[in-house]
């Protein structure tokens, strides 16, 4: 193998397996943080060749996540529900070269097929062995057994082709910083919700994180989303720690919750987006992680710590002990190391 294989000099044109890839579509039909985690991928392509044109298509509600991403051309929405006959001819008459897949959404298929690319690559799903799967596709990449991080595995993608890449030399993109109220500058930005609540701590235990955070000095900026359970655990937060913290739990809108991360002193919040946008934009970041792997969705930085249960069943990517929604290793995050994580965290960066 060339021992300077990561350090190809920009050409003006990328071949692979024999194409000439002027134009790639990017399909990635997930939420929000997998389409954030997939960027590095678009930047990569146009340090190959400067004249790379990058499409991505991506699900409506997640498109927000690619906003102002200056290596991709144009985005391409679809509804996650409904008839996608306007986009299969548009996907049809851009004439592509290469369709990079990173989700085993059966919808995926039918664009890469519209697509009429020479090259076609995606992970070999186990639960996509049919011949519809067969035909969209001509690059079947192995999904690896042992932990490894999802940024990672999406450049063992364009590997699999013949084009590698050092993915740590890439970053995140986070899109369009918002504006943000100014709570100072000693504040943390903690988030301790999540779209999946068996990845979210009790409200005990959250009421106990806050009131150390505030003991440390720092103003504590409560946000999250709308959802009933999450404003809630929110108001219990406030009421029982008081002063010292400010709840927008509910109050924030995305580009806002940008804004307060870019100002905040360091990030603090379970496995969830706001972990990978506080890592995107390099601000010390403690993440807490409870059933799911951290080696496969832990921020993606140098800039921080995960802190997790040490029991043996840790990580166990179930939903829930027995299936059951509660996550008992989140029950038990131990307080003192976490505020040395925050300390370790902002030392650094000071």
């Amino acid at each position: 193998m060339d021992p300077d294989m990561y350090d190809a000099p920009n050409s003006r044109q990328l071949e692979l397996k024999g194409v000439a890839v002027k134009k790639v579509l990017l399909i990635n039909l997930k939420h929000h943080g997998d389409v954030l985690l997939s960027s590095p991928i678009a930047a990569a392509l146009k340090d190959s060749a400067s004249s790379i044109i990058v499409d991505a298509l991506v699900y409506s509600d997640s498109s927000s996540m690619l906003d102002g991403n200056p290596n991709i051309r144009d985005v391409i929405t679809v509804a996650k529900g409904g008839a996608d006959f306007s986009v299969l001819r548009r996907v049809r008459r851009e004439g592509y070269d290469l369709v990079v897949n990173f989700s085993e959404k059966r919808r995926a298929s039918y664009f890469s097929i519209a697509s009429g690319a020479q090259l076609k690559v995606t992970h070999d799903y186990a639960k996509r062995q049919d011949w519809l799967w067969r035909v969209a596709f001509n690059k079947f990449v192995p999904v690896v057994k042992t932990p490894r991080h999802k940024v990672e595995r999406n450049f063992d993608l364009l590997r699999s082709l013949g084009l590698y890449v050092d993915a740590s030399r890439y970053k995140l993109f986070v899109p369009r910083v918002g504006e943000a109220e100014d709570y100072g500058d000693n504040f943390v930005v903690f988030h301790p919700g999540a779209r999946f609540f068996h990845k979210c701590m009790p409200r005990r235990l959250v009421a106990d994180i806050a009131r150390e955070l505030s003991a440390m000095g720092y103003t504590v900026v409560l946000t999250g989303s709308p959802d009933d359970r999450e404003i809630e655990q929110a108001d219990y937060v406030s009421k029982t720690v008081g002063d010292g913290v400010i709840n927008l739990v509910g109050k924030s809108s995305l580009d806002e919750l940008k804004g307060l991360i870019s100002c905040s002193k360091c990030f603090v919040g379970v496995d969830s987006l706001p972990v990978h946008i506080a890592a995107g934009l390099d601000i010390p970041t403690v993440a807490i992680f409870g059933p799911t792997d951290s080696r496969t969705w832990g921020p993606w930085s140098n800039n921080s710590v995960v802190v997790k249960s040490h029991k043996p069943c840790v990580p166990c990517n179930l939903n829930g002990c027995g299936g059951s929604g509660v996550s008992q290793c989140l029950e038990d995050i131990n307080v003192p190391e976490l505020m040395k994580a925050v300390s370790d965290a902002v030392g650094r960066a000071s």
